[in-house]
């Protein structure tokens, strides 16, 4: 499985010539720009044995042109609560020397066919709400906010982003993605610590159970 464009590859990660070692070097200099920011993310704590395990029932891509290693995606496949299939992609990370070149197109151009061939309805992702750049180009890309959440591993507010692939009157309506992200917002930012720790109390309780939120 792979895609060429201008001598450029991905592929799935044991079929490049590329380590997982190899692999988190280049997402721990990717996520140096976040570290700046004070976003503590959570892969910066991962090694390379710690990352290949985490996704060891996914799929690893990579994106190498010659012997350089420009870029990194993997996808999850799950069922919701429906019934549905879809792809919860993450870990989309670019090598600093060519960031904003296209390559984390290409690779979601890719984690998109990997989803419609497993059935996937839709395609599910996160990003933490200060990474500006990585925002603009979840909704340039199709994307759109539904949810606010909290993490426990994280320093900071995540935004979820749903990419709808086939039609859906519910999620192709952009008034019930609005209501869903703020009934969501509204949760977290009430209810929940940015590190994911609940605050414990029966008025808030009750106060989100008013506004549709619990």
């Amino acid at each position: 499985m792979s895609t060429e464009n201008n001598e450029l590859t991905i592929c799935r990660i044991e079929d490049s010539p590329f380590t997982y070692d190899e692999l988190i070097k280049m997402i721990h200099a990717s996520v140096q720009e976040r570290v700046e920011q004070n976003l503590n993310f959570t892969v910066l704590r991962m090694s390379a044995d710690d990352y290949r395990d985490k996704n060891k029932d996914g799929c690893v891509l990579v994106a190498y042109r010659d012997h350089d290693l420009l870029g990194t995606a993997c996808t999850h496949i799950y069922k919701d609560s429906e019934g549905n299939n879809y792809s919860y992609e993450e870990h989309k990370f670019v090598n600093p020397k060519c960031k904003r070149c296209g390559i984390g197109t290409l690779l979601q151009k890719k984690c998109v066919e990997i989803a419609k061939s497993n059935g996937c309805s839709y395609i599910i992702s996160d990003t933490a709400v200060g990474a500006k750049s990585s925002v603009k180009w979840h909704l340039k890309n199709g994307s759109k906010i539904v949810a606010l959440r909290s993490f426990p591993s994280t320093n900071y507010y995540s935004y979820i982003f749903r990419q709808q692939l086939d039609p859906h009157p519910k999620w192709s309506n952009p008034v019930y993605c609005k209501f869903n992200y703020w009934k969501s917002a509204i949760r977290c930012r009430m209810y929940k610590l940015p590190n994911g720790q609940d605050r414990k109390s029966k008025w808030l309780d009750f106060y989100l159970w008013l506004r549709g939120a619990k």
